[in-house]
């Protein structure tokens, strides 16, 4: 990211709205930051804004999982996962290798018609990667967000509150926040294959 090296008169009367200076938005202008490939899908409007931070938070690498926290010389009592305590907690364990979260994926994936999730980090930058717009990837990107969100929520309050989660609570708490969010969606506009499954999620 590099900041613009200097200030025109077109810039700033750009940032001008309603007669009022927009420090923000000239700011905005100034940025010269290339836009991530999966910004659209981590940022998708039918997520719950919330499950959106996180998801960006974990795909940028910046969830502080306990490996991350020895990485940059924090003090850690138990590096080990606070919900299995079996391996070293880390990113990849969190979301992708341990069982746990596997078995909350496969749930959901059965819900959503059999997607077929990322099984690694990269995969998963791939696989949001390849976004498209339709409303059916809103659903599975939203579905993705609020996994990403109750995973992380369940290992919190695993690590605070020594209590944790079944996986069908998370995949029950994940289905209610999609179905919540399809509930508010004007459905006059969308294709037949669209309608289909806004109504599958709807009935379950």
């Amino acid at each position: 990211m590099s900041f613009c090296q200097s200030i025109s008169k077109s810039d700033l009367q750009a940032a001008v709205i309603k007669g009022k200076f927009q420090l923000g938005s000239w700011y905005n202008q100034c940025l010269m930051n290339e836009r991530v490939v999966y910004a659209k899908p981590v940022w998708c409007k039918l997520s719950v804004p919330k499950h959106r931070f996180i998801l960006w938070q974990a795909v940028n690498l910046h969830l502080l999982t306990r490996d991350l926290l020895v990485a940059h010389h924090i003090p850690v009592v138990n590096v080990h996962c606070p919900v299995c305590g079996l391996a070293e907690e880390s990113r990849g364990h969190l979301f992708f290798d341990y069982i746990f979260s596997r078995n909350v994926l496969q749930l959901i994936s059965g819900w959503l018609g059999g997607v077929s999730w990322p099984g690694n980090y990269e995969n998963w930058i791939a696989w949001l990667s390849k976004w498209k717009s339709d409303w059916i990837h809103h659903i599975v990107a939203a579905s993705l967000a609020a996994c990403t969100y109750y995973i992380w929520y369940n290992r919190n309050t695993c690590c605070f509150n020594d209590s944790c989660f079944t996986v069908y609570k998370i995949d029950n708490l994940i289905w209610q926040a999609v179905k919540a969010r399809i509930l508010n969606v004007n459905s006059r506009h969308l294709s037949t294959k669209e309608r289909q499954m806004f109504d599958f999620v709807k009935s379950l």
